[in-house]
């Protein structure tokens, strides 16, 4: 997040590495994590008590673009933008999302649970909300489904498709900004 650091995204819920009360709490704890160039955490998500969008319980879907990373999270799924140790965040429209892409006012959430696995939900970022304008079903080029199977990751602005043999892409520019 400072150009140098690594993101890393940690769940609560298994507790692997949990030392009990007197050990160490495992390194992702927080939820999300970054790291000096020697490998020592650098900075850690603050606590549920230290800011207004809560505890990261699983970090659902991660972003990481130059300097600044883009989260959300269970449980309620705001939108949290960390650049430079600050946070900025926004209601998220509620969805479960796997990845989410943007370029720094516009935001597209990918997946949710069930029936929205394949889910786009694009909107703007403003008064604090995620403003939804426009959902989409993420296909193939040939309108086919997605495989069940495929990764799914945002990267910036761009949403990558890896299925067992192709890599696809999609730009933010390549969504309607209105249906």
């Amino acid at each position: 997040m400072d150009g140098v650091g690594v993101a890393l995204p940690g769940a609560r819920y298994g507790n692997y590495g949990w030392g009990g009360v007197d050990g160490p709490a495992p390194i992702g704890s927080c939820g999300l994590a970054r790291f000096s160039p020697d490998l020592q955490v650098d900075w850690r998500f603050p606590s549920h008590v230290d800011n207004p969008w809560g505890a990261i319980s699983d970090c659902y879907a991660l972003n990481v673009d130059a300097d600044t990373a883009w989260t959300c999270y269970y449980t309620d799924f705001p939108i949290v933008r960390v650049h430079d140790g600050a946070l900025t965040g926004w209601d998220g429209d509620g969805a479960a999302p796997r990845a989410l892409i943007t370029d720094g006012s516009r935001v597209a959430l990918y997946g949710g649970y069930s029936a929205d696995r394949d889910r786009l939900v694009a909107g703007q970022l403003a008064d604090g909300k995620m403003r939804s304008r426009g959902e989409y079903r993420v296909v193939l080029p040939g309108g086919e489904e997605l495989p069940g199977d495929a990764r799914v990751i945002g990267r910036g602005p761009d949403l990558h498709i890896l299925t067992d043999t192709d890599w696809y892409r999609l730009d933010l520019s390549q969504v309607p900004a209105e249906p």
